[in-house]
């Protein structure tokens, strides 16, 4: 439970920094399954599959270069 929990906390921190940068919020999903999630783990796989495919090249190099920018 306590990792769960710090990796919540750690995603909800990172997806408002990516926000902020202009990173669409469904680009950065977090997802906590256990074993008999199997349907829901297929279907977000297959969510996450749509979303990759829709991000173009000149949004890579955007986030690439507004990222750099947090470091």
């Amino acid at each position: 439970m306590t990792a769960n929990h710090n990796t919540v906390r750690r995603f909800e921190n990172w997806r408002k920094r990516l926000k902020n940068i202009g990173v669409r919020e469904d680009r950065f999903q977090l997802r906590l399954f256990g074993a008999p999630d199997v349907k829901d783990f297929i279907e977000a796989a297959n969510e996450a599959k749509r979303i990759v495919e829709s991000v173009t090249k000149e949004e890579i190099e955007m986030t690439k270069q507004r990222i750099k920018q947090l470091r």
